[in-house]
């Protein structure tokens, strides 16, 4: 009985050691994880907030970039401007001087481009506020073309070419780049009028369009004129006959029957 009784004191003692043992185990382990999971804990955000920070640091990059590239293009759109106004203003002076080159022609040499019923200088005041591009472009090679006052720059010998109205229109038109291709089997005149709208209040540049002998013809409205025509005009009848501007009113009969106005579509 002794020794039995000794033996269970001695495994009681064991198991208590062990168990002692193992709570000591526990208990560092916590102490070990309480130490550990604040430092991965920390290290965690520390890691996070050094990648936010480069991101930051990468976006301001490319906002800086970004930044630059507006600005260059700013500078560059402000230089642009600065040649466009210039621009404007040289051509809005070309312009000016070839109207006035044009409104300075003595009244007894006005006769060989221009029909006694039309007020040359009244008309000139309407065309100068015209809007600067190309339909404003088109009207005054229109009338260089017909008074023959070409400006430097110009070919001297451009009055020279043989048109009828059609190829006329077409020349002034391809100027300013609006271009008319021939068809086969098909008048100019025709193709303009397939080309262009037909309106009812016509503006400066447009196209009047007329029954001729042989086929339609064409003029370019310039403004109003006579009650009993359809405005006045610029162009020819014919190839050899000379460019002038005149009121329709000296041709608009029933031998020549007005089709209409039509709507260029100048690119500017």
């Amino acid at each position: 009985m002794g020794e039995e009784h000794r033996d269970s004191k001695e495994l009681e003692l064991k198991r208590l050691l062990s168990d002692l043992a193992a709570k000591e185990r526990r208990a560092r382990n916590r102490s070990v994880l309480y130490i550990i999971v604040p430092i991965l804990v920390g290290s965690l955000w520390l890691g996070l907030s050094l990648y936010k920070v480069q991101k930051l640091e990468e976006s301001s990059f490319e906002l800086q970039k970004q930044v630059n590239r507006l600005t260059e293009r700013a500078n560059g759109l402000e230089e642009k401007s600065k040649a466009l106004s210039a621009e404007i203003k040289a051509l809005t002076l070309t312009d000016k001087n070839v109207l006035e080159n044009i409104k300075n022609i003595p009244q007894a040499n006005r006769s060989r481009f221009l029909d006694a019923n039309v007020n040359l200088d009244e008309l000139i005041d309407q065309i100068t506020i015209l809007p600067l591009g190309e339909r404003r472009r088109a009207v005054l090679l229109a009338l260089v073309l017909a008074s023959k006052v070409i400006p430097d720059g110009l070919d001297k010998d451009l009055y020279i070419i043989g048109f009828d109205s059609s190829q006329f229109i077409r020349f002034v038109l391809s100027q300013g780049g609006t271009n008319i291709d021939y068809q086969l089997n098909r008048h100019l005149s025709e193709t303009m009028m397939q080309r262009f709208q037909r309106v009812e209040s016509p503006m400066p540049g447009d196209l009047m369009f007329y029954r001729g002998d042989v086929g339609n013809f064409v003029m370019m409205y310039l403004g109003k004129g006579a009650p009993n025509g359809q405005g006045i005009c610029v162009g020819t009848f014919k190839t050899g006959r000379d460019v002038r501007i005149m009121d329709s009113s000296s041709f608009d009969t029933s031998a020549y029957p007005f089709i209409g106005y039509y709507r260029v579509d100048y690119s500017s």
